[in-house]
Formats: structure tokens, C-alpha cells, sequence
């Protein structure tokens, strides 16, 4: 059986997604902006620093290390340089927990860190001083700040491109909770990362005393677990007995947006704060009566298997809905709204003219007409459900909507700057 989102619904459901991230991103941007200000006004060689804390990084990866700033030297070296002046034995905190200051620190004598120099400079009427410590810190606070409005952004960006296909319904006989939710929510759990599912539920701890009343007064969902829907599935589903779970797909090798440095410990992770399985059949008899999903013709697509550019697919899609040559949205398969011909003869004139061309650079081989592969060629975002394969419709004679269509491709050449116009059938 397919599934797919209610028409009349899911655009409803993923824009509440959306705004309630939204007011996350917000917050979350009005506290970065604070830190970054006040960094630079606790640290005047922020930018040298923190240059120089990646070249450390660098080498310290290089060198099977990962210490996360750099080391005293180099840090001494860098206030020198820029003529601070050196407050020799100022001494550092050998109790100090912070891990990464212990790795920077490790074999070296409690003693020594009584040694180790402050520096101090006058500038527009204020002295700083600063030492290693205060100086990580600061860092530390800088770029985790900076980070997680780039994590938020981009966990909007993906949401907003993410498409309705709900075909793991047919392909799994179970489903992992957070996929469960991400449908509630109205994002197709196939084109989400379970990487960020799991940064999205610590981001909770993103928010410690200092920032957490803010969040509260605005009464901002920061985890998935603040939304209604992940209390509903708990309720559901979370008392039934645990199943062995399949595998979580292979995290190595992908070129990952959120700035995961150590795949293997984020999987184990995931492991750990127990991701529990759903009985598939059991959830879509829930979400049916909900009226989260229905049954029918799906018109769902995978992106994830579209053969062309997602530059030229999007023109493509807005040149055919302008014209009112096809009905549905981007991510789903488009419904064509003329005779099967007319859809021959378009994509027949799209062969002809070598669109997309970017696509033909790869597959330049074009004697024997059109790639009719549903998977592979043009027919990917259509919908068609008649016997007689496309292919074999005839296009010659008089063709429906002919104007509307070659205006269709005119439009695609301009955009590819083609210097020749179109050449007919």
C-alpha cells in the first residue's frame, strides 16, 4: 500500500516545523551576536588567536593529537610578538577540569604551571591581562556560539527542501521514533541526517544558567522532545516491548553539514540514549486515524534519485507550473495536465535540444532518441500510470498545448544561454 501526507495538511504541518525553529535560530543568533561582542571586548587578539588555535588544531590532527587551543608556547610567542608585556610566574590553576586545557597541560609538572606568564597591555584606557586559561575560555565560548546558529540555519535550510516521500512506510517493518516524529511533523524522515536528529535533542544543553531564562520566557521548543507530537509517540509506542533495531546507516565517508569531527563516537552516541523501534504497520494505523497520513496514489519522488541538477529541475518545474502544464509540488512526481502525446512530445523536444546540459555532458551518447528510464531520465518527475508506455505515444500530428510547450523550452535555452534557439522536431 502507498501513503503519502494529506494534501490539505502537510504544507500546514511543516510550516509550524519551520516557525518554531525559526524562533530557535532567533534566540540563538541574539545570544551569538551578545558572545562575539563581548569576546572582542574580553580578548583584543581574538582573531590571532583564534587563527592560531586552527593551525593547532591542523598540526595537533596531523601529529595523531586532537588538543582543542594551542600550546603554552605558541600562545606566548603570539602575545610577544604583538608587544604585550610578560608578567613572568603569574602561575595557572593546576585543579582546573576543563578537558582540553588537561590535554594542553598533560606531562607537564605541577610545578611548572607556577611559571607560566600572564601578559598584560593598556589599551584605550583599560589593561587587560590575559592568561592561557582565561583566553580558552573565551575561545571556547566564541565558537561554540558561532556554531550552533550555523547548525540551527542549516537544519532550516534542510527542512524547508525536505520532500514528502514516505516511502520507508513501505520499505521498513519498523521505524525509528525520531522518524516517526519528523512525520508528524510533516518532513519526510528519508531526506533528514540522523546525526542532526540526535544534535537537536542535546541542544538542551546548549542553554545553561546563564542563557536558560531567556529561553524560557519565550517559551522556545529547543529540543524535539518540547514538541507535543514526541510526548503523543511516547505515550504510543515507547511501552511496548524494545525490538532489535536495523542498523543506522553508515555515517563514514559522507560529506556531512554539521561539523561532526568524530563520526563514530556521534553513532555510538545515538546508540546510547536508546533510540527504540516502532512497529511500522502499527504507526501508520495510528498516524491514519490522526490523519497524518493517507492512503492512495502517491505521487512521492526521491530526491535522492533525481537524475538532473536541482537548478535545473527547479526552472524546469516553475516553467511547466506557470504555463499550467502540470499540477503537484516540486518534491512530489508532477501530474501532466494535457494528452499523453503532448508529454511525448515535450520530452522528445527536450532530447532534441540537449536539456539539461549538464546531464548530457555526462550522457552525450543521444542516437537512439530519449532516456524513457523512470529512474534515470526525464520520466522521474512525471507521474504516469497508463498501459501504453510513454515512449510509444504518438507525438506527431497535432500536439495539445504545442505553444506552450516549446515556450517551455525556449525558457530553459535562455537560461543555458544557448547562442542557436531551439531546433524542432
Amino acid at each position: 500500500m502507498k501513503y503519502h501526507f494529506p494534501k490539505n495538511t502537510r504544507k500546514k504541518v511543516k510550516k509550524e516545523t519551520l516557525l518554531e525553529l525559526e524562533k530557535l535560530h532567533n534566540s540563538i543568533s541574539e545570544i551569538s551576536d551578545r558572545v562575539i561582542i563581548e569576546s572582542f571586548d574580553k580578548l583584543p587578539l581574538l582573531h590571532e588567536l583564534h587563527e592560531l588555535k586552527v593551525r593547532s588544531f591542523d598540526i595537533g590532527m596531523e601529529n595523531g593529537n586532537d588538543y582543542y587551543f594551542a600550546s603554552y608556547d605558541l600562545w606566548r610567542e603570539l602575545y610577544i610578538e604583538h608587544n604585550w608585556k610578560e608578567i613572568k610566574d603569574y602561575g595557572i590553576s593546576p585543579e582546573n577540569d576543563d578537558q582540553h586545557i588537561n590535554i594542553i597541560l598533560e606531562g607537564f609538572d605541577e610545578e611548572i604551571y607556577k611559571h607560566y606568564s600572564a601578559f598584560e597591555k593598556l589599551i584605550d584606557g583599560t589593561i587587560y591581562r590575559q592568561t592561557l586559561q582565561i583566553d580558552h575560555f573565551i575561545l571556547e565560548e566564541y565558537d561554540v556560539w558561532s556554531h550552533r546558529a550555523y547548525i540551527v540555519s542549516k537544519r532550516i535550510k534542510n527542512f524547508k527542501e525536505a520532500s514528502f516521500n514516505l516511502s520507508l512506510l513501505e520499505r521498513y517493518t519498523e521505524i525509528y521514533d525520531y522518524e516517526a516524529l519528523l512525520i508528524l511533523m510533516g518532513i519526510s524522515p528519508s531526506d533528514i541526517h540522523p546525526v542532526d536528529m540526535h544534535i537537536w535533542r542535546m541542544s538542551t544543553e546548549w542553554f545553561n544558567n546563564k542563557y536558560c531564562h531567556e529561553i524560557e520566557e519565550k517559551n522556545i521548543k529547543v529540543s524535539y522532545q518540547d514538541f507535543d507530537e514526541w510526548r503523543w509517540i511516547q505515550r504510543e509506542f515507547k511501552i511496548q516491548k524494545k525490538r532489535p533495531i536495523r542498523k543506522l546507516k553508515d555515517l563514514a565517508g559522507l560529506t556531512f553539514t554539521l561539523d561532526i569531527e568524530d563520526i563514530e563516537v556521534a553513532q555510538e552516541s545515538m546508540f546510547q540514549r536508546n533510540i527504540y523501534s516502532i512497529n511500522t504497520q502499527e504507526f501508520i494505523n495510528w498516524a491514519l486515524k490522526l490523519g497524518y497520513v493517507e492512503e492512495g496514489i502517491s505521487y512521492s519522488r526521491d530526491e535522492g534519485e533525481a537524475p538532473f541538477e536541482r537548478e535545473f529541475s527547479e526552472l524546469l518545474y516553475k516553467e511547466l507550473k506557470d504555463r499550467h502544464l502540470i499540477t503537484g509540488d516540486y518534491n512530489e512526481k508532477w501530474q501532466w495536465q494535457s494528452h499523453n502525446n503532448s508529454l511525448n512530445y515535450f520530452i522528445r523536444l527536450l532530447w532534441k535540444n540537449t536539456l539539461p546540459r549538464k546531464w548530457y555532458a555526462r550522457f552525450p551518447n543521444k542516437t537512439r532518441g530519449p532516456n524513457w528510464d523512470l529512474e534515470k531520465g526525464v520520466m522521474h518527475y512525471f507521474f504516469y500510470k497508463e498501459i501504453t508506455l510513454i515512449r510509444k505515444m504518438r507525438s506527431n500530428g497535432v500536439v495539445d498545448r504545442e505553444v506552450d510547450i516549446e515556450n517551455v523550452v525556449n525558457a530553459l535555452l535562455t537560461q543555458a544561454k544557448d547562442p542557436e534557439g531551439m531546433k524542432y522536431l
